[in-house]
């Protein structure tokens, strides 16, 4: 009696290869060992096709097995058969695990600007086949897009959570205050919140720089939010103006030049979110996002400085 997982086994072997093995073989029983099925599993394969067919293909001596005339006669079939499965498993192969192709990719600010285009530039090093699309929006949106399977991958943080998503850790980055070289809190080595309560607030739009909101409500402080915006650069320009104090990721402000007027402190309790990469959950990834994943969290954790 054939196993169940005999059985498997068999689509991962056509049939007609099995016959060839006990061709091969001369015995049923070294066919099962060369193969690692049983002998009953072997003889039921040898039992269906001959059942097929209408005609014995073996003819049972006390020494193994030879092929009967009709076997003789379909063997260089099986044979073409047998090739041409191979043929098609290899090309199947070359097809599923080729790193060709387009790559949507979803982020957050800062992210795009600080690692996208080394991990990018070294990643087509590797896989210079593979094209990408590039998707900007709050850690909430790209965590939407990828739900409803509009890309691939995304960098997003760790909150808000969402249980659909499988969601691989990078970094820890901190939240730094931006404050105009007059402000009461510029004079200090770190700010606590309370320093700031008050401070008319600049902030990214819709959580863009996802974990400020939080950053306030765990001290239970409502922040006075004077304004709201998307690009970070004209943020800066409004605080160098007086307009304002900001909180944005470390993330967010690297590489930028800050201003004379504007210094940086951190917090004195210091505030951090957790930056990474999500997929679908429960789903088994393309070879390609697979690849860029595994060499994000290679190429990120492996970096003295981002």
């Amino acid at each position: 009696m054939m196993t169940s997982y005999e059985k498997k086994r068999i689509w991962k072997m056509n049939k007609y290869s099995m016959i060839i093995k006990v061709y091969e073989a001369g015995s049923i029983s070294k066919a099962a060992a060369q193969t690692s099925y049983s002998q009953s599993a072997v003889s039921q394969v040898i039992s269906s096709v001959e059942g097929e067919l209408g005609f014995p293909l073996f003819k049972r001596l006390k020494t193994g097995v030879t092929l009967t005339e009709e076997g003789k006669k379909i063997l260089p079939a099986f044979q073409n058969i047998a090739r041409e499965e191979e043929n098609i498993r290899q090309t199947a192969h070359s097809i599923t695990r080729s790193c060709e192709g387009k790559l949507t990719i979803g982020s957050i600010p800062g992210v795009s600007r600080q690692w996208l285009p080394d991990i990018i530039k070294n990643f087509s090093e590797v896989y210079p086949k593979v094209t990408y699309e590039l998707v900007h929006g709050s850690a909430e949106n790209i965590q939407k897009e990828l739900c409803e399977g509009n890309i691939d991958c995304g960098f997003t943080t760790l909150y808000p959570v969402n249980n659909e998503l499988e969601f691989t850790p990078l970094q820890e980055d901190e939240f730094l205050i931006l404050l105009p070289k007059e402000h009461p809190a510029a004079k200090m080595d770190t700010v606590a919140l309370e320093d700031i309560a008050q401070s008319p607030l600049l902030i990214t739009d819709k959580g863009l720089d996802s974990g400020i909101p939080g950053v306030f409500a765990w001290k239970s402080i409502i922040p006075n939010i004077y304004l709201q915006g998307r690009d970070v650069i004209g943020m800066i320009r409004m605080i160098e103006n007086g307009l304002g104090i900001g909180v944005f990721s470390g993330l967010s402000l690297a590489g930028i030049h800050l201003p004379e007027q504007i210094v940086y402190r951190k917090f004195r309790e210091p505030y951090r979110r957790t930056v990474g990469i999500s997929v679908r959950k429960n789903q088994k990834q393309p070879f390609i996002t697979e690849k860029f994943t595994e060499f994000t969290y290679e190429y990120i954790r492996g970096r003295k400085e981002l």
